[in-house]
């Protein structure tokens, strides 16, 4: 810390001992402020001067005389009446040609031209051919970017004044011409109007009881609807829960994965059969010649050959018994299917096993019975021999029959069969997959229509009620105006039409007032925009800071060896020094130089130490970092925050980019804080901003101290090469 202290004393020293450097230091220092004094001094109150923006008014309106009541309107000349007493714009009035010239020329920034068919078109709204009336507007938008705005207001506030004069004219008018005739009524003509008016209150309270009967109805029927919605909602889920346990029991469904299984098990099975077929004939033919040919040789030989030819041929049989077996298990299976298929063919397959079982038992018999006689010493005729083969080639052909009917009939039923069951599985799982999908959003359509159904009936209710109530005071006023119309009906009709044209001509023409309550009123606007200009020229100041002073540290006799943190912050002492002094000055100036309304003044003075305290160090740790590189980043920072940090305009205004960036940037926190004080602090949030705000110094902090290190010889091969341009 000792060296730290050493290089910002050594710094101080050598600025006290150089007229220019305090010169410049004291630049560097007043500079910023007089940056944000002009430009808020420029906005304090541009919305308070905008008499200076000359608006040309040219009035061509002919008028309107009506025929039908005593009315004579020309609301041109009252345009220009009230005009001429409105200070808010600079008007003009001049002729429709040089208005129009003036707004070309740039003369005027705009001209209001009022047609002469105005009054006229205004009074067609009495007539069957209502025509709007319009006032022709000009407006040169290449003088100004903001004037247009401002005249356009004007232009729309002179439009509200002729909707307001005219509606309070034509409601004066009809006022007044009912005054006159409640002055011209005699007895006769009361009668006859108290009678009218009777009539139609009579028409009138008929019609709000059919139409409180149909309300009335059309409630009972929502209500009906309701209980219908209802019954639904108790009915879906148990039909839900009937197709959630479809799904479970078809994904467990073990029939279905035993008929499958049963028949992979009978194709390889009878495969099996019909590919041993082929060999049974020729095995077993040879097997017994090769013994009958031993006879007379080895007798006990031949009766040891015959007897192992019977237990192959009774093997074989057991396997046509289990296959056959199979076979009426799979019939069992698909016989228990929803949709069970024809099972004839497994039938005809199961009777031709069976016919070749019992040819097989029958030929291992006479096997055996060889086997005895030959031991017994008995010779074998040859009828016997003929016989014996006979029977082995029906065996062969039983066999046959069975691979053909397998091959050609059986295999391909199989396989459709097999290919059937599985699809009918997945399309039966998918119907029961929607149908539990379209069963929840039934159910939530259900819940709605249940609470809207629930709402109208009870705002058909509230009608009814409503109309019922107007019903009955409809009655009450109809029989007071029976009692009237026998008893004084002059009296009676001047009471009802008695009414002050110009008390109701006031009230239509503004029946609504708009009460505005301020939340943290702001006097002017030059105040509002100090909070971002004042950030701004803390940010300027650092800038203007890293252009004049060095942020290299040189060595010399006392100060050897530095380490790059004592460089770092030894140097920074004098940036943070400059950066404080700049922001005193600046925000003092704001509150005793230019008088900006501020709540809290201390605070102000806080937010705006603690901003440049920040700025500094960010634009400080970026130049040592990256040279020249790191000053050209500080200047696209404050191009980028100018925009992004919700200063000029409202940040929702504004393109999606910058709405992107507005959280990241340091401007958004200190213009925030600031404002904070000038209108008044709203909870923590300005203890919030100024924290959000310190995050960024933390950041650069360990940029200079930590992440810098890597780049130090980086950097300074890189501003060799570019001081050795000798341009750079």
């Amino acid at each position: 810390m000792r060296t730290i202290f050493k290089i910002f004393i050594r710094d101080l020293k050598r600025i006290r001992k150089n007229v220019i450097a305090i010169i410049v230091m004291v630049g560097i220092i007043i500079v910023p402020a007089c940056y944000a004094w002009f430009n808020i001094a420029a906005n304090w109150d541009p919305y308070g001067n905008t008499e200076g923006l000359t608006v040309a008014v040219a009035n061509a309106d002919a008028g309107y005389d009506s025929n039908i009541v005593q009315l004579n309107l020309n609301l041109g000349e009252q345009i220009v009446h009230s005009l001429k007493e409105n200070d808010q714009i600079g008007w003009k009035f001049t002729s429709v040609k040089n208005a129009k010239n003036g707004v070309k020329s740039g003369k005027y920034y705009a001209a209001i031209v009022i047609p002469e068919d105005f009054s006229q078109k205004l009074l067609s709204v009495f007539t069957k051919d209502a025509n709007n009336a319009k006032l022709e507007y000009y407006i040169n938008e290449k003088e100004n970017a903001i004037a247009p705005k401002i005249t356009d207001k004007g232009a729309d506030a002179v439009q509200q004044q002729i909707n307001e004069t005219f509606t309070q004219t034509v409601a004066k008018a009809a006022s007044g011409a009912l005054e006159i005739l409640t002055e011209n009524l005699d007895g006769e003509t009361s009668k006859e109007f108290l009678s009218k008016l009777t009539d139609s209150l009579d028409t009138a309270a008929g019609d709000l009881e059919t139409l409180q009967s149909t309300v009335t109805a059309f409630s009972h029927m929502a209500g009906t609807l309701d209980s219908l919605l209802v019954s639904a909602q108790t009915t879906l889920p148990t039909i839900g829960q009937v197709s959630e346990e479809g799904k479970a029991a078809l994904e467990n469904a073990s029939f279905l994965d035993s008929a499958q299984a049963s028949m992979e098990l009978v194709s390889d099975t009878l495969s099996s059969v019909a590919e041993q077929s082929g060999h049974f004939s020729d095995s077993v033919l040879t097997a017994v010649n090769t013994a009958l040919d031993t006879i007379d040789s080895d007798s006990s030989l031949a009766a040891e050959h015959f007897s192992d030819i019977s237990e192959d041929i009774q093997a074989d049989t057991e396997k046509l018994a289990e296959y056959q077996t199979a076979l009426r298990q799979l019939k069992v299976e698909l016989e228990a299917l929803p949709l069970p298929p024809d099972t004839s063919l497994i039938d005809s397959m199961i009777a031709k096993l069976q016919q070749a079982i019992d040819r097989e038992n029958s030929l291992s018999q006479r096997l055996t019975d060889l086997s005895t006689s030959v031991l017994d010493g008995a010779e074998i005729s040859s009828q016997t021999r003929k016989d014996l083969q006979a029977l082995i080639q029906n065996t062969n052909s039983d066999l046959s029959d069975v691979k053909e009917d397998y091959h050609n009939t059986i295999q391909p039923q199989l396989d459709e069969l097999s290919t059937s069951i599985q699809t009918a599985s997945d399309n039966l799982s998918s119907i029961l997959n929607r149908t539990g999908e379209n069963f929840t959003q039934l159910s939530d359509l259900l819940v709605n229509a249940d609470s809207s159904l629930s709402d109208a009936q009870a705002a058909l209710e509230q009608t009814g009620s409503l109309l019922s109530h107007t019903q009955e005071q409809i009655e009450n006023t109809l029989t007071k105006l029976q009692r009237a119309q026998n008893e004084n009906p002059d009296s009676t009709v001047s009471e009802l039409l008695k009414t002050s044209p110009s008390t109701m001509g006031t009230f239509l023409a503004s029946p609504v007032q708009l009460d505005t309550h301020r939340l943290y009123p702001i006097e002017n606007y030059g105040s509002a925009m100090a909070c971002f200009y004042s950030s701004l020229a803390f940010w300027v100041g650092g800038v203007v800071m890293v252009a004049l002073l060095k942020v290299e540290v040189d060595e010399d006799e006392t100060l050897k060896n530095l380490k790059p943190f004592q460089k770092y912050l030894g140097r920074y002492l004098i940036f943070l020094l400059a950066g404080l002094l700049q922001a005193t000055i600046i925000c003092m100036g704001d509150l005793w130089f230019l008088e900006i309304q501020c709540l809290h003044p201390f605070y102000f003075l806080l937010a705006g130490w603690i901003s440049s305290f920040v700025y500094v160090n960010i634009i400080y740790t970026l130049t040592v970092s990256f040279g020249d590189i790191g000053k050209a980043i500080c200047v696209i920072l404050l191009v980028i925050q100018i925009a992004a940090s919700g200063g000029l305009f409202p940040i929702e205004v504004e393109p999606a980019f910058f709405q992107n960036v507005y959280p990241a940037l340091p401007f958004t926190y200190s213009v925030n804080a600031l404002r904070e004080c000038v209108a008044g602090i709203y909870q923590n949030s300005y203890w919030l901003d100024l924290g959000k705000l310190m995050i960024y110094y933390l950041l650069a902090l360990a940029l200079g101290l930590i992440f810098r290190r890597p780049l130090i010889k980086a950097m300074a091969k890189f501003n060799q090469k570019l001081e050795s341009t000798q341009v750079m």
